[in-house]
């Protein structure tokens, strides 16, 4: 599959048939839209500049795009506050995680494999491990 990165201006929100969509524009002016669900912690207001991911796919030459983050970098280590911590059970096992927010009041859904007591309040560090569909993916550091 041959990936690239393309630079996009948001527009607005619209939605078409009961769905929410992100509207772009590419540097040939050409619009780009993109389900808004995923990319709701995405800090967006037209005019905004972000860049896009385009993977074309065999033979039938569709594009699947995938928003870069503007803030957020795979790699990089950021601060957040803890909101809860909190566990699960799927499929007999026990799933422990921590709920964290940022500065701009986003919160995140942490996996806690230590299973460590996080108390609310407690600033904590963690690694950006990365993003699929616009959801970031973090490690308690």
């Amino acid at each position: 599959m041959d990936e690239r990165l393309e630079d996009l201006v948001f527009v607005r929100e619209s939605c078409l048939e009961d769905q929410d969509y992100y509207v772009f524009r590419n540097t040939k002016g050409k619009l780009r839209f993109i389900q808004a669900d995923n990319y709701r912690s995405f800090p967006l207001s037209p005019g905004i500049f972000l860049k896009g991911r385009f993977l074309e796919k065999g033979c039938a030459g569709n594009e699947i795009v995938e928003l870069i983050h503007p803030y957020y970098h795979e790699k990089e280590i950021y601060r957040f506050v803890v909101v809860r911590s909190a566990s699960v059970v799927f499929n007999e096992d026990q799933i422990f995680f921590v709920i964290v927010k940022d500065d701009a009041g986003n919160e995140f859904k942490i996996r806690n494999i230590c299973r460590k007591e996080f108390n609310p309040g407690l600033e904590v560090r963690c690694l950006c491990m990365g993003q699929r569909k616009g959801i970031l993916s973090f490690s308690i550091m």
